[in-house]
């Protein structure tokens, strides 16, 4: 994921993060980032308006090597490695792809078109 837009808010530079709540963190939300000022700039920008939970700044980071391997067209495997974390987000059987376009300030108060 690249944090790159029209925005008034400076953006940085491009990184991988990953949010997450599920029944592998017992319900917690946890956040694994490789640029924690991307991160946080998500959280404030795009999250806030996605998902409240995820748009915490106060939650702690996980600084972590992110991964990925696979075809789009069959089976495709995400890795992120922490010091204390290792997990394989896999997806296979895909649809038809297709085109999805929300331009920037097309959807009221949401101003990056997400």
């Amino acid at each position: 994921m690249s944090a790159t837009g029209g925005s008034s808010t400076p953006q940085p530079a491009r990184g991988s993060a990953l949010f997450i709540e599920s029944a592998v963190t017992d319900g917690a939300v946890r956040i694994y980032s490789d640029n924690e000022a991307m991160t946080r700039w998500l959280q404030e920008e795009i999250e806030s308006l996605l998902y409240p939970p995820f748009a915490d700044t106060s939650l702690p980071m996980t600084s972590a090597r992110f991964g990925r391997e696979g075809d789009t067209r069959t089976v495709w495997t995400e890795t992120v490695r922490s010091d204390e974390d290792d997990l394989s987000l896999t997806w296979s059987d895909f649809t038809e792809p297709f085109v999805l376009t929300l331009g920037a300030g097309s959807v009221p108060g949401r101003p990056h078109g997400v």
